[in-house]
């Protein structure tokens, strides 16, 4: 063995370990360009011919193709944690509430803050909220009341003469 291809052999555990890096770390960045730039060159170090050098691709892409899968097999049976999981949780406790709990808004009045055209921003129990009219134009000072949920949209109506905040 001579000194190029023991480089290309570096060169390939190089690039193998750099993609796997690009692997578990979100988005297209450095490792990855740089992992398949390594393999490139490890292609060119340790191959004499073009049928060699087809060979050694085609042996590089069934081995990432069997790094992923045991990759992917691991991050399924929890054996590894991915980066990319969201670990804080969304529920009423931390303050969230899921667009199943807009029925809470129906019947609460507010004042619409912006012209409602039929979109804009109204203030419903002292917090801002996007509204959407139900049939017109709402000017902005106009008291509403929240009538109906449609999707996670709040659907306001002015509100009924006579009636009070």
């Amino acid at each position: 063995m001579d000194g190029w291809f023991i480089l290309g052999i570096i060169f390939f555990a190089a690039g193998f370990i750099l993609i796997g890096i690009e692997a578990v770390i979100p988005g297209f960045g450095l490792p990855g360009v740089l992992g398949i730039c390594a393999l490139a060159a490890g292609v060119l170090l340790t191959a004499d011919t073009l049928t060699q050098a087809l060979v050694i691709i085609a042996i590089v892409m069934v081995l990432l193709a069997a790094g992923l899968f045991i990759l992917m097999r691991l991050f399924a049976k929890g054996r590894v944690k991915p980066p990319v999981v969201l670990e804080d949780r969304l529920d009423k406790e931390s303050g969230c509430i899921s667009s199943s709990g807009s029925e809470y808004f129906i019947g609460r009045k507010g004042i619409a803050m912006t012209d409602l055209r039929p979109a804009g921003k109204a203030l419903i129990d002292g917090a801002e909220r996007d509204v959407v009219s139900e049939t017109r134009f709402i000017s902005k000072g106009t008291e509403i009341e929240v009538c109906r949920i449609s999707n996670t949209s709040l659907i306001v109506r002015e509100q009924q003469a006579g009636q009070a905040l």
